[in-house]
């Protein structure tokens, strides 16, 4: 059996975010949280039903940022994890270059920070 590779590193620090479908400004904002963050996607839970491949955008505040961080996300897969709570792959899309490598210094930021004593 193969080891899964990931191309970049991943923080399981839970963050709030709220989201929408992209482009939809008349939209409201639905809550979820992200967990397993990386400059790649991340995990997506939400008392939402959201179809698989409909493509989202996500606020978040992020540690050290003052202003909100909006990133936008393509659903990839989905699962039930409680009666009432779903969780959801989402592979990011539509980012910048120079927004990814922030993401993932974030990332690099938040592991170093868990493995101080």
């Amino acid at each position: 059996m193969g080891s899964e590779q990931r191309q970049y590193p991943r923080v399981g620090s839970p963050f709030p975010c709220r989201f929408r479908p992209a482009g939809e400004l008349m939209e409201l904002w639905r809550t979820g949280t992200i967990v397993d963050l990386s400059a790649g996607g991340f995990r997506l839970t939400t008392t939402q039903v959201l179809d698989e491949d409909v493509k989202l955008e996500f606020e978040i505040r992020l540690p050290a940022r003052a202003e909100r961080y909006v990133l936008y996300g393509q659903i990839v897969w989905a699962k039930d994890i409680a009666a009432d709570l779903k969780e959801y792959g989402v592979v990011l899309v539509d980012i910048t270059p120079d927004n990814q490598a922030q993401l993932d210094e974030l990332v690099q930021f938040l592991l170093k920070a868990r493995r101080k004593p």
